[in-house]
């Protein structure tokens, strides 16, 4: 927290929340793993609801901890933790009960290497990728924070909107990686090249929609959670600077997502390398030297999908990795 230059006054309240939340983080993990599982399967119904239940379980106890028991971030933290807990020993109760053929059976767990070598060939890079896009980020926070608390709540603030376009994308990625997969293993190219094309209509048709309701009514949105002026105007900016190009992150996420699905995961990890972290570190730390704008920040996020976007794009369509992975599979079976 020192090395993104958290101001003093706000320090401990931001430690105190990221020692809570990390506690939970097992149960985050547990809960992600198993509900990926459900959703490869075709089950994408059941993680909805046991994340709903978590979720009303958040806001009630939000309210109980904060403005009962007056624990401020602590009770925002704990509460986050304990909802999470909950989503993961419900996913926990379906895996034990049911009948269907993932059924877990707690006294044969066992590691199996071969598995696990396939897993870690394409979860490893993959995670990488996640890793060093947070590392970005950290960055991008890091040079925020040198502008005050106004800037540094209204990108939080920003987070919070940009979560309706943000979850949205996400969930057709995934959905779109477990179409591939499913495909890619039946061998059905022209479904592959179908699902990724659709898929790709669909998130962008969305983001564009709900991006543009975001901009049309960003000051009343904006007020929903917070009625500081200056918090409203920087928040502005970072919608009116990044969400207009989201579209361009929404493509990077679908192509990103077909090829998670089809096992090809080392290269967008060195795209997401070289262009998420490298190119956006680079711009902050460069560009900031020379003027220190909040603007340059907002720029970060564009430049660095369209450079994202623009690598992914030429592997996708000049590679033969479809024509590989295909012949691949035939050979495993």
């Amino acid at each position: 927290m020192g090395w993104i230059h958290t101001p003093n006054d706000i320090y401990q309240m931001a430690y105190d929340y990221m020692f809570v939340i990390m506690l939970g983080t097992g149960a985050t993990v547990y809960y992600n793993l198993i509900s990926n599982i459900l959703r490869a399967l075709g089950d994408s119904k059941t993680p909805l609801y046991y994340l709903g239940a978590a979720g009303i379980l958040n806001i009630i106890l939000d309210l109980v901890f904060i403005i009962v028991f007056n624990m401020g971030v602590m009770g925002a933290a704990l509460a986050t933790t304990l909802s999470q807990t909950l989503s993961a020993v419900l996913i926990m109760i379906k895996l034990i009960s049911t009948n269907e053929v993932y059924k877990l059976h707690i006294s044969k767990i066992k590691i199996d290497k071969e598995i696990l070598k396939h897993i870690l060939v394409i979860g490893v890079p993959t995670g990488l990728q996640s890793v060093l896009v947070c590392f970005s980020n950290i960055i991008v926070q890091s040079k925020v924070n040198l502008f005050g608390l106004d800037v540094m709540a209204a990108l939080t603030v920003y987070y919070k909107v940009e979560g309706f376009i943000y979850m949205p994308i996400d969930a057709l990625a995934m959905a779109a990686s477990n179409f591939i997969g499913q495909n890619i293993g039946a061998r059905n190219v022209e479904r592959v090249k179908k699902g990724k094309s659709l898929s790709m209509k669909m998130c962008v048709g969305m983001t564009v929609l709900i991006g543009g309701i975001i901009m049309l009514f960003k000051t009343p949105i904006l007020h929903i959670f917070t009625e500081e002026k200056e918090v409203v105007k920087y928040g502005s900016q970072f919608i009116m600077f990044i969400v207009p190009l989201y579209f361009i992150y929404a493509m990077n996420q679908i192509l990103s997502g077909v090829l998670r699905g089809a096992g090809k995961t080392f290269v967008p990890m060195i795209i997401g390398l070289v262009c998420m972290c490298g190119f956006r570190v680079g711009w902050l730390v460069v560009m900031m030297g020379i003027v220190k704008d909040v603007r340059i920040v907002y720029a970060s996020y564009p430049l660095t999908w369209i450079l994202t976007n623009i690598a992914m794009s030429i592997y996708y369509y000049k590679s033969s990795w479809i024509k590989k992975t295909t012949v691949e599979r035939v050979e495993m079976v």
